[in-house]
């Protein structure tokens, strides 16, 4: 059974927490992030942004800021070794969870599976980024199963004050707690009872941190399979087909009056400079994104390796056909899958099936900077 164990964290004091804790990196556009750095000097930008040219170089840099934080008191670490309960919430929900340390012994052992097959390439570069900077700032997310005692425990210590209780400008709000080591102990205990962790977010973290080797730990956020939401990744197609073959008519695509309101219940839809298609097949189903690729990408765009094909572009499926029609571009075709349920993904990682790159969209998304896990 795997175990969710405690750990010091390193984190931002009460006061600086909503100034501290960004987003990922990489989501930030190059205007917003000069914006960021220009504008908060607390913010953990500051620390992971590049400073230097060379790899070995920006590693080093890194970690000097991350200990000129630590210097200055932007982060404090805590005495004692602890378990933190986080909330998010905002207009697309509340999403409650533990934040601990994974093993990686239990992921190696079976005790934590993935869903989607990772690139080696990829793990290779940033397990060298973990071993040269030394910590950990965002948590994977695991699912769980229900469990009794732990949710007891959990809403047993958020009647307590929280250490931190902020709202970033997303609109997102988050707070944490502490548990008395009681409660601790009983989450600890209840990990230990939970047949299986699944891997919902942060599969290349998780392996890279497997290949790093300094630590038996992981920075995770653990929540119940139920909370999470779930959706696909919208996959936009740019240029002609292979010899100008027309893909809805070979796919006996039906063309739709109006825009779909929502993600598709069968089937799936299509947006071209022509307008709004239905794809629906008889052997068209989970995951979708595999049929997609196999009998639409391949055959008619050549598209063998969808992660690294620049004619292939993906953007996150928690936004509405209406609202993302305006992202197509001219001469790009849009294709809108059915939402996966976690049931599918599951039985897929307990089959050990590894789905296609962004099959899944899953929600909460968490924070850089919040909580860190230092082995350095």
């Amino acid at each position: 059974m795997p175990k969710l164990n405690s750990f010091a964290a390193i984190r931002a004091p009460r006061a600086l927490a909503a100034l501290v804790s960004t987003r990922t990196y990489k989501s930030y556009s190059k205007k917003e992030l000069n914006e960021k750095l220009a504008t908060n000097k607390f913010s953990f930008l500051h620390v992971i942004k590049p400073q230097a040219k060379s790899k070995k170089e920006q590693f080093a840099s890194i970690r000097k800021s991350f200990e000129h934080f630590l210097e200055n008191r932007n982060f404090i670490k805590d005495e004692n070794t602890n378990l933190y309960i986080y909330e998010q919430k905002s207009a697309n929900g509340k999403f409650t969870g533990v934040i601990g340390l994974a093993s990686i012994e239990d992921y190696d052992k079976g005790k934590i599976l993935k869903h989607e097959n990772t690139i080696k390439k990829r793990e290779a570069l940033f397990s060298n980024y973990l071993k040269n900077i030394g910590f950990h700032a965002e948590p994977i997310l695991l699912a769980r199963e229900r469990n009794t005692a732990w949710e007891q425990a959990m809403y047993e210590t958020m009647k307590t004050r929280p250490e931190a209780d902020f709202a970033t400008a997303d609109g997102v709000f988050h707070k944490i707690w502490i548990p008395s080591k009681e409660n601790i102990r009983i989450i600890i205990k209840a990990s230990e009872a939970i047949d299986k962790f699944y891997v919902a977010d942060g599969h290349h973290r998780l392996s890279s941190s497997a290949l790093v080797g300094e630590s038996n730990g992981v920075l995770a956020m653990v929540i119940s399979n139920e909370q999470l939401k779930i959706a696909p990744f919208y996959r936009l197609v740019k240029g002609p087909c292979v010899n100008n073959l027309d893909w809805a008519h070979e796919l006996e695509a039906k063309r739709l009056n109006k825009s779909p309101n929502s993600l598709p219940k069968t089937g799936i839809y299509a947006l071209d400079d022509r307008g709004w298609w239905h794809i629906k097949k008889d052997d068209l189903s989970f995951p979708e994104s595999k049929w997609l690729c196999e009998n639409v990408l391949s055959p008619f765009w050549n598209i063998i390796d969808e992660r690294n094909d620049p004619r292939i572009r993906y953007i996150a499926g928690n936004r509405s056909p209406k609202e993302i029609k305006g992202k197509r571009k001219k001469n790009e075709v849009l294709f809108i899958s059915c939402s996966p349920s976690w049931n599918q993904i599951q039985e897929a990682s307990d089959n050990a099936t590894m789905l296609p790159p962004k099959s899944t969209y899953i929600e909460p998304k968490l924070r850089s900077g919040m909580i860190l896990f230092s082995w350095k």
